[in-house]
């Protein structure tokens, strides 16, 4: 009974409303009844124009329809950026240069990945890369080398790492570790929620995902040879 009652209310209300958009009847009709209009089990079939209009956009009714799947999706999986990715849109990185002093001080000028590297060209890093996150948060943010940032380039770094960034992030979030206001904007969003376990989400994430790793082992034999 309960089956019956959803179809008749689907066919009896939702199904007309294709044919009317804003309280207007649309031109031409997409579809027609080949019975009753309401009845409950009839059918309809779709007209000649529908048919040629679906023909000539199918590809942006495709996009249309995926795109809004996609934005619904993106708030239950931990995969960022999905609609950018599949869209295709051009984006660019930022300046992150512009952090390369704050993260020098929280450093100590030291290099995130190896402490005892020559900092005299220091770089500002994506430690989750940036092709995977397509942002540049500063909590994701660290201060390298320049051997170190040209070998890890997008991969990702060890499981090591990403601890001491969590903990890095987690001492900033309770003050423990000074940090510019304009530095800090981007952790402001994570006082109720773990940010730990988004970032470990994000990156269990990119491992699903096939992002190759990088490793300081592989980085100092490479240098050795």
């Amino acid at each position: 009974m309960l089956r019956i009652k959803v179809a008749k209310e689907c066919f009896d209300d939702v199904i007309p409303r294709f044919h009317n958009v804003r309280g207007m009847a649309i031109t031409p009709e997409i579809f027609r009844y080949t019975g009753i209009v309401g009845r409950v089990c009839d059918t309809i079939e779709l007209t000649s124009d529908s048919r040629r209009f679906l023909t000539a956009y199918s590809k942006l009714i495709d996009y249309v329809a995926v795109s809004g799947w996609v934005r619904f999706t993106e708030q239950f999986t931990a995969a960022p950026k999905l609609h950018d990715k599949i869209d295709g849109s051009n984006l660019r990185r930022g300046a992150v240069s512009v952090w390369r002093d704050s993260l020098m001080e929280l450093q100590e000028r030291k290099c995130f990945y190896h402490a005892n590297h020559d900092m005299s060209a220091p770089e500002v890093d994506h430690v989750l890369p940036w092709s995977f996150v397509l942002e540049d948060r500063t909590w994701n943010l660290v201060v390298a080398c320049r051997d170190c940032n040209n070998q890890k380039r997008d991969r990702l770094a060890s499981v090591a790492d990403l601890d001491r960034l969590c903990a890095r992030n987690e001492h900033i979030l309770s003050g423990e570790l000074g940090a510019a206001s304009s530095f800090i904007r981007h952790f402001e969003e994570w006082h109720t929620r773990s940010l730990s376990s988004y970032v470990r989400g994000l990156y269990d994430q990119a491992i699903a995902d096939r992002f190759p790793k990088w490793t300081h082992e592989a980085a100092e034999s490479r240098g050795r040879l």
